[in-house]
């Protein structure tokens, strides 16, 4: 039993853990840079991972005289489960980074090379994103919240929905709206512009197919992202 767990903890140990060398190539005419590194991943307590990656001492034969460097590393990447939203799972991840490309080099060229070595968050981030699905979801719980949960207003509130009432009630009574090109032919926009003024009233019109309640949701959320 006690080489079984010996064997199970090696297995974990050596699964958790790889060292690998790289050369990254710098502007000219500066020369390459080579790392090696080491690299562990952890889940702490809080159910989130961590992956540690720090350089250490080791030599590689790349084959032939590459000109190169040795720069040393450290980084931090943190992942931290956060409340999904309709059933797609979600996390915040974190990065610390500290490059040492050895020799003198332009801060120039340490701006850009920082944010290329923090770009795998960049690249996680698209290959896993799930934007419509989130969207989706959200949009499909504040249809719900409006067609099943009553209705409640502070004064602020209900001086908001006043206001803007009589803006469409003063606006319906105007004559001097003209028709304007609209970008889309299923709306048909309408405008009033005094000259030399610069205030303009637009109005589109249009007929969607769907409810009221997805349609309101849909311009409610729309707006806060915008």
């Amino acid at each position: 039993m006690l080489v079984e767990l010996l064997t199970q903890i090696l297995v974990a140990l050596l699964f958790a853990s790889q060292l690998f060398s790289l050369v990254k190539s710098m502007s000219f005419p500066l020369n390459k840079r080579d790392f090696v590194i080491k690299q562990v991943w952890k889940k702490n307590g809080d159910d989130s991972f961590s992956v540690a990656t720090i350089s250490t001492e080791g030599n590689q034969d790349y084959g032939g005289n590459m000109g190169k460097l040795r720069g040393t590393s450290k980084a931090v990447f943190t992942a931290t489960n956060i409340e999904g939203i309709g059933g797609v799972k979600q996390c915040r991840t974190e990065m610390y980074l500290y490059i040492d490309v050895g020799g003198y080099v332009p801060a120039w060229v340490m701006n850009k090379k920082i944010p290329q070595g923090l770009g795998s968050t960049n690249s996680m981030a698209r290959s896993f994103n799930r934007d419509d699905e989130i969207d989706r979801a959200a949009l499909n719980s504040l249809v719900s919240k409006m067609k099943n949960i009553p209705q409640s207003f502070s004064h602020e509130d209900m001086n908001v929905i006043n206001k803007a009432q009589k803006f469409v009630d003063d606006n319906n009574k105007s004559q001097d709206f003209v028709k304007v090109m609209s970008p889309d032919k299923m709306v048909q926009m309408k405008l009033v512009h005094i000259e030399g003024e610069n205030i303009a009233i637009g109005m589109a019109t249009s007929v969607v197919d769907a409810s009221v309640e997805i349609c309101a949701a849909s311009e409610y959320t729309d707006i806060s992202s915008r």
